[in-house]
């Protein structure tokens, strides 16, 4: 588990996890790290079998599509801004049913073709992305603001 523990959402949903991780006595399979430098977090997503975040709110949801770079599956909530960037390329859970991700990633870990085809689509959702189209998509977005202001503003002014 990488993330951070010192925002108050953070921390008490790390509490609850580090709480379970004792209960169920697999302290040494489980390692729950702060922040890490980028080198570090693609080594994990490398050596990962699933990706899965249960984030309530999400402004656009970088993590999954990181794991897809690394060709990872992904299980992410079916909310927020998930099911828009991850496509067809994860599988979906309700983020507050554990069951229910439980179950999401059984089906993936038992389904070697589930894992495959997640791995290639998720390699395809990632190029929709860019920085470059970012800025373009965005650039086009004030440029027509900035008309209808400038058209506005004429029309008030007569």
């Amino acid at each position: 588990m990488v993330g951070p523990n010192d925002a108050t959402g953070y921390r008490i949903g790390y509490e609850l996890v580090q709480e379970q991780v004792r209960s169920l006595g697999i302290e040494d399979k489980v390692r729950m790290l702060p922040s890490v430098p980028i080198d570090d977090l693609v080594a994990i997503y490398n050596g990962a079998s699933i990706f899965s975040t249960a984030s309530l709110h999400e402004g656009f949801g970088f993590t999954p599509l990181e794991a897809m770079a690394c060709e990872v599956p992904v299980v992410v909530p079916n909310t927020s801004a998930f099911p828009e960037v991850c496509g067809d390329a994860a599988l979906y859970a309700d983020p507050l049913n554990s069951t229910e991700f439980a179950q999401q990633f059984n089906t993936l870990i038992d389904d070697e073709d589930l894992q495959k085809r997640l791995i290639d689509r998720g390699r395809m959702q990632v190029r929709k992305f860019n920085w470059r189209a970012t800025a373009e998509k965005t650039l086009e977005i004030l440029e027509k603001v900035a008309t209808k202001k400038i058209r506005y503003a004429s029309r008030t002014r007569k």
